[in-house]
């Protein structure tokens, strides 16, 4: 995912330029933001919100901003927009000059690199006092914009990775369905049986060994926090556990030989899955329908459905979200106007209709009630809703924290576990040394 791409570009970044910027304010609607709003001041003037995408998603974005612009009349937004390499690149160089925009986007893997820094403005107070609607967050998606007890994020969507599978494949070879939410005994045991139904040349699943939103799944699945006070939360033997889990996968010939590693993190549209080459892999809930639709290109099965990811006896879920969403800079001049637009874009269903959850699942109710009522939102947008609206429904969802230095883990991961797949390291010592390493790098 992105994080992998932010180590590498947070240390080019210091010698890059400026980044982009769009700003959002509070619907016109009575209610208490609105009149907490006329505590902070007049929604008026301008501000800049800085966000990444592709055009896409920048004609999505600008639709929200005009949106915003007309709820709020004396109000304007100026969006500056970059796709994530160079938007990453830029927000380094703002964040260390001091001069982020108001409104500024920002991930859960990347936000306590800023927020520990003094660059982002604690949103509590202004969630205190109504300016900022919070009420229809699910408390595990909310939790994700919070550094240290204090949030700094307002999460907008969610990229909450799930066991997918091909369920069209499945029918054609006569496999059955894997359990909903299983053992991982029992999710072994499907991939095994799988890989006896499947013909040569296609595997029961990706190799996820190296994959490190799968592993975190795994922790949080086996009842262990990935994280405690910005150190690793679990033991060594754990991560050895995981790696002899995908050994045993690789050996046994059911996941991605290990020399393919590399097709599993490129472009959704080019991996396994996608290419019909594996039954199943982990995906974040809005990645199905780009796999389904190169699947149907090339006319190979094509519908994909999802099973939860597996949990030990008396572990909670091992469902872990990840958020885009938006901060305010601690430079930012035009508070009220910032606290405005981000409830506005959090919660306003005119935002929800117009930006069509297109950075990750909309996680307010609200939001997910206009996108549902709404005879516009496209029928993938509606079933990436409805799956989420069932997994917090259930609770089978737990929280994720993600510390300064989390960038880095993604890449240590896949190299270490590319040592034991290529070159026989043991799983206890590669659990090792990405306890030494890391513990290097997180605080």
């Amino acid at each position: 995912m992105t994080a992998q791409l932010f180590n590498s570009l947070l240390r080019r970044a210091l010698l890059r330029s400026n980044c982009a910027v769009i700003a959002i304010t509070l619907s016109g609607l009575v209610s208490e933001a609105a009149l907490a709003q006329n505590q902070l001041g007049p929604v008026d003037g301008t501000i800049e919100y800085g966000y990444w995408g592709n055009a896409r998603r920048a004609g999505l974005t600008e639709a929200v901003s005009r949106a915003f612009e007309t709820a709020h009349p004396g109000a304007k937004v100026q969006g500056i927009v970059a796709e994530y390499a160079a938007y990453v690149e830029r927000l380094t160089v703002q964040a260390a000059a001091g001069e982020l925009p108001c409104v500024t986007q920002t991930q859960s893997t990347f936000l306590a690199t800023y927020a520990t820094r003094g660059v982002l403005m604690p949103l509590d107070d202004l969630v205190q006092s109504g300016g900022i609607d919070v009420s229809g967050i699910p408390d595990e998606i909310l939790a994700t914009g919070r550094i240290g007890g204090k949030l700094f994020m307002l999460p907008t969507g969610t990229f909450l990775r799930l066991v997918a599978y091909n369920a069209a494949m499945a029918e054609l070879y006569g496999i059955a369905a894997p359990p909903k939410r299983g053992t991982f005994d029992e999710y072994k045991q499907w991939l095994l049986t799988s890989q006896k139904k499947l013909p040569q040349g296609v595997y029961a699943a990706e190799n996820e060994g190296a994959n490190l939103f799968t592993f975190y799944s795994w922790i949080a699945g086996h009842g262990q926090k990935f994280f405690e006070k910005g150190a690793l939360g679990f033991e060594p033997a754990l991560l050895t556990q995981y790696f002899e889990f995908w050994e045993g996968l690789r050996k046994a010939g059911a996941v991605v030989p290990a020399d393919r590693l590399d097709e599993q993190f490129g472009a959704v549209e080019v991996t396994p899955l996608s290419r019909g080459h594996v039954l199943s892999a982990t995906r974040d809930i809005p990645q199905i329908f780009q796999a389904e639709q190169t699947l149907a290109t090339a006319n190979l099965p094509s519908e994909i459905e999802f099973a939860r990811n597996p949990v030990a006896t008396g572990a909670k879920s091992g469902n872990v979200p990840g958020t885009n969403g938006l901060s305010i800079s601690a430079n930012c001049d035009n508070i009220a106007t910032a606290a405005a637009y981000l409830n506005f874009f959090g919660n306003d269903p005119r935002a929800a209709v117009a930006f069509k959850s297109a950075n990750g699942v909309i996680v307010s109710q609200a939001g997910q009630k206009a996108l549902l009522d709404s005879k516009s939102t496209p029928e993938n947008v509606r079933e990436s809703l409805e799956t989420l609206s069932a997994i917090v429904a259930d609770g089978d969802i737990t929280p994720a924290s993600y510390p300064s230095g989390y960038q880095t883990l993604p890449n240590l991961l896949r190299r270490i576990y590319e040592d034991v797949a290529l070159k026989g390291q043991s799983p206890a010592e590669a659990a090792k040394r990405f306890f030494d390493e890391a513990s290097r790098t997180l605080r």
